[in-house]
């Protein structure tokens, strides 16, 4: 007898779980053909249910949507706070995808690292695969390979694993190690990617998804939790109607990027607003957790990592016009999109910046290299791709070496890479007791060392292009003059691979306001102080959780670099007048022509002899 499933009639040995799956994986190419299935989600979170034994499979109102989105929409995106099951749920969802068609179908599941795979979507990929596998009536095909992060059929899980990038299978991917996304020529291609706010390279995912969704059945999921919508995992869950259309509380949404977007707010936990379900989805947030998380915070709701990790939602910018940067500014340049491969071809020069507060309660000492580089209309603009680095700095070996001795040796380090700064063009924040500039010179020879005083007035050097007034007349100190420089090179267009920890900092930080005091006697903000001047480090660090920003810092002190010693000014360029030499070439002296408001100065770029990058001269 022919068995009949929802309503259709299925070849001989059809089980109702593999309809189920089928209709889940399919329905589309039934639509075509004629046949329509009712909200084909349900069938197959029916098979889910009978596969797999509720010991290990619990249904909340947020696994049903994560089922009813798998099915239904081929390009999704997830927001969610820590315990929304996301991660956990399309694991299960990806296995089972998978064993549906198992001859016909590649799923790419990236994630940052290997220990990131190994503990979120990998982890419940390979238990549920496990789980399956013991179902006594229901043969699922396949085995985990020897290398742990792919599941292929029988035949080809032994094969050397180089091989397995263009195999019918399950692969897991670490994006930020050097992973790769290579699909294959199959029907049905599955791109998943966990941790899309921390990927560092989101030009990889777009041209995978250019390339891959040209197959029969194509499914892009982004898993994310990201903290500003300047982002670059936000590039594609921005709504249709805008960033403005949308808020903490809307629950989906369609993006211009073309994803259904879905997002799970920890205050609204089903947990959180039925604490009697508690005890049957422990693993969902509940108010507990949430009261950890706040106090964590210091108590403050509007902590970045609160936001991040129990509201799920990108934090609103605080005070638009008092910040360094606006984030809508942040957003519209896209200054955290990393910048193109490098090429050699199109860099114009290097510079650095460093921030060597280190301190044992949590500042961290920092090194930022940034490259001037030429766009394909002649732009020049600054790269920060990859060129972030935090000092190690070992504490119990101070005593035999100091902390600015143990920074100097990996600044010069740094310094030694391919397409380096020389000394000239690395600056270095010696305010209060930091004396990492003045140990360079002493110990490393490192004359004209650009050193900035935080605490001193500004320059009398304008600060952008068009703008001929010098920068203490807009700003009061060095360092207000080194993030603001950074700022006018996001307005202008001119940053690319920006870390998000430094957006995060550029479109949180305050100006110092006037404090006047009311009628009460209570000091309160009456407006910006000008010149202005950043807010005090202790206020920013207890609005914003308990963290310096210092990463922030290394990569102002890099933007001033390139303005004083480079030579290009926001909204300028810099003219060169000679080819660029070879990474191989000595070093040498390099002219360059400064065009600032249309008109040009020339200057000439001296490097002193025992600048950095003296392994060959790879200096630019």
């Amino acid at each position: 007898m022919t068995p009949s499933f929802y309503g259709y009639e299925w070849p001989q040995g059809t089980t109702r779980e593999l309809a189920g799956l089928v209709i889940g994986k399919k329905w589309r190419e039934f639509a075509a053909a004629g046949v329509e299935f009712r909200d084909p989600w349900l069938p197959m979170l029916d098979a889910a249910r009978s596969l797999v034994p509720e010991e290990y499979l619990k249904v909340s109102e947020l696994t049903e949507q994560h089922f009813h989105d798998w099915v239904m929409e081929p390009f999704l995106i997830t927001w969610g706070s820590a315990s929304s099951s996301k991660s956990n749920d399309t694991g299960l969802l990806v296995v089972l995808d998978w064993i549906t068609d198992p001859y016909d179908t590649v799923a790419l599941v990236g994630s940052t690292t290997k220990d990131a795979l190994r503990y979120r979507t990998w982890e419940s990929i390979e238990r549920y695969f496990g789980v399956l596998k013991q179902h006594p009536r229901f043969a699922v095909p396949g085995k985990i390979t020897q290398t742990g992060y792919a599941i292929l059929n029988d035949r080809e899980a032994d094969d050397n694993p180089l091989s397995q990038g263009a195999k019918a299978g399950i692969h897991g991917v670490a994006l930020n190690d050097g992973g790769k996304l290579q699909g294959a020529h199959l029907p049905y291609v599955r791109l998943v990617v966990d941790e899309l706010a921390t990927i560092s390279n989101h030009q990889d995912i777009l041209t995978t998804i250019e390339n891959l969704q040209i197959a029969k059945d194509f499914r892009f999921v982004g898993l994310a939790n990201p903290e500003t919508w300047s982002n670059p995992s936000c590039q594609y869950a921005i709504p249709e109607g805008g960033v403005g259309s949308v808020t903490v509380d809307t629950g989906s949404w369609r993006s211009s990027f073309g994803c259904f977007v879905r997002h799970h707010d920890g205050l609204k936990s089903p947990c959180v607003l039925h604490p009697e379900l508690a005890p049957k989805f422990p693993f969902l947030t509940q108010r507990r957790h949430i009261d950890a998380a706040l106090k964590r915070a210091g108590g403050n709701a509007d902590a970045p990592h609160f936001w991040k990790m129990v509201r799920g939602f990108p934090m609103p910018a605080s005070d638009g016009g008092n910040v360094v940067l606006d984030e809508s500014v942040a957003i519209r340049s896209r200054v955290a999109e990393p910048g193109p491969p490098f090429d050699p071809a199109t860099l114009v020069a290097s510079a650095a910046g460093a921030d060597p507060a280190w301190t044992e309660n949590g500042d961290s000492a920092c090194y930022a290299r940034c490259w001037v580089r030429t766009d394909a209309f002649g732009r020049q603009y600054l790269d920060f791709t990859g060129g972030l680095r935090r000092l190690a700095l070992d504490a119990s070996r101070f005593k035999e070496h100091p902390a600015v001795e143990q920074m100097r040796l990996q600044v010069l380090a740094e310094l030694r890479q391919p397409y380096a700064p020389p000394f000239s063009r690395l600056a270095v924040d010696s305010s209060g007791n930091q004396g990492l500039a003045d140990d360079l010179v002493i110990y490393a020879g490192a004359a004209g060392i650009l050193s900035v005083n935080f605490a001193e007035r500004a320059s009398e050097a304008p600060m952008r292009a068009f703008d001929a007034r010098p920068a203490k007349e807009i700003v009061y100190d060095r360092g207000t003059e080194a993030w603001c420089v950074l700022a006018e090179f996001c307005r202008a267009g001119q940053v690319k691979g920006l870390p998000p920890e430094v957006v995060r900092a550029l479109t949180t930080r305050r100006f110092a306001a006037n404090m006047v005091k009311d009628a009460s006697g209570v000091k309160r903000p009456a407006g910006v102080r000008t010149p202005l001047r950043l807010e005090r480090k202790e206020e920013f660090k207890a609005r914003y959780g308990g963290s310096s920003p210092d990463e922030a810092d290394a990569c102002a002190m890099a933007a001033l670099a390139v303005k004083e010693r480079v030579g290009l000014i926001p909204f300028g360029y810099v003219q060169r007048k000679a080819p660029l030499p070879s990474p191989d070439a000595a070093p040498d002296a390099r002219p360059v022509s400064v065009v600032v408001s249309g008109a040009r100065v020339d200057g000439f770029d001296a490097r002193p002899e025992d600048g950095g990058g003296d392994d060959g001269g790879r200096d630019v």
